[in-house]
C-alpha cells in the first residue's frame, strides 16, 4: 500500500526557450512557465480499512477523487517572460508524492477532449514524482476547462494544497474518527459513529502564490515550493485508542 498522500496539482506547465550568447558561441535555455487554476474543485470519496501487521494496525484508504475547474491563459503575462513560449509543449501535472497509489487508467478531459494520464512531472516545483498529460494550448482560447477522475490509494491521511484563485474541496468517508490538520480547517463539518463529511472554500488570499511564474524546471523556486507545502491541508484517519495504547500508556505511568 502507499504512504500518506498529498494532492498537489492541476499545474500546467509551458517551456520558453531563449538563446543566449557565450564564450563557446550561442545556447539554448529553457525555462518553465507555471500557471495555476482560476477555479479548482476537488471532491473526495475515502473508503477506509484497517489493515494488521504483528501486533499493530494500519488504517488505509482508496480515495476516489473527482476534479474540475478552470485556467486561463490571461493569467499568464507575456510581457515578463524573456524567451519564446512553446504553447505546443505545455503538460497539465498532478504532483503526487508515492505513485503506487495510482490506478491504471486515470484520465483528463481538457476542453472536451480526453486523454490519459502518463507517469512523471517536468518540474520540481511540484514534486518529484506524479502524473502528466502533454497539451498543445490554443493561444485564441483563454479559458480552459478541465476535469479528471484519479483513484488514489493511501494510508494515515490525505492532504491537498489550494492552487486555485478559488478552492474548493469536500471529503467524505465512513471513517468515525477524523482529525483536520493543515493550514485551514473546513468551512463545514459533520461527523458521527458512521462517518464525516467536511468542506473547505479557500481563497488565493491564504496560499501566497502567485498565479504564474518562470524558474528553472530543475531548480524550483524555493519560497514558492515551501509556501505549497505550508499551504496543504486536509485530513488525518486517527485510530481510536486500542487495547495495546492501553497497556503501553498503563505500564508508563505505572512508573511515575
Amino acid at each position: 500500500w502507499s504512504r500518506e498522500q498529498t494532492l498537489n496539482g492541476p499545474i500546467v506547465t509551458i517551456p520558453v526557450r531563449k538563446t543566449v550568447e557565450t564564450a563557446a558561441g550561442s545556447k539554448t535555455i529553457e525555462d518553465v512557465v507555471f500557471l495555476l487554476p482560476n477555479s479548482l474543485q476537488h471532491d473526495i470519496m475515502l473508503e477506509t480499512e484497517t489493515r494488521s501487521r504483528g501486533i499493530f494496525d494500519a488504517v488505509v484508504y482508496t480515495s476516489r477523487i473527482t476534479s474540475a475547474g478552470v485556467f486561463n491563459l490571461d493569467d499568464i503575462d507575456t510581457s515578463q517572460v524573456d524567451g519564446v513560449i512553446q504553447w505546443n509543449n505545455a503538460k497539465i501535472s498532478i504532483g503526487i508524492p508515492d505513485t503506487r497509489g495510482v490506478e491504471s487508467g486515470a484520465g483528463l478531459t481538457w476542453d472536451g477532449q480526453k486523454y490519459v494520464f502518463e507517469p512523471g512531472v517536468p518540474a520540481d516545483s511540484m514534486g518529484r514524482t506524479g502524473i502528466s498529460v502533454p497539451l498543445s494550448l490554443q493561444q485564441n482560447t483563454n479559458e480552459h476547462l478541465f476535469s479528471f477522475e484519479l483513484v488514489l490509494r493511501g494510508s494515515e491521511g490525505i492532504h491537498i494544497i489550494p492552487l486555485g484563485k478559488t478552492t474548493t474541496v469536500s471529503i467524505s468517508s465512513g471513517w468515525p474518527s477524523p482529525s483536520f490538520t493543515g493550514a485551514f480547517l473546513p468551512k463545514e463539518y459533520d461527523i458521527t459513529d458512521a462517518g464525516f463529511t467536511a468542506r473547505w472554500n479557500i481563497s488565493s488570499f491564504g496560499r501566497s502564490l502567485p498565479q504564474s511564474w518562470v524558474s528553472a524546471p530543475m531548480a524550483p523556486n524555493q519560497a514558492i515550493e515551501e509556501n505549497m507545502q505550508t499551504s496543504a491541508f486536509g485530513v488525518s484517519l486517527h485510530r481510536e485508542v486500542d487495547f495495546y495504547t492501553h497497556v503501553n500508556r498503563a505500564i508508563k505511568y505505572s512508573l511515575l
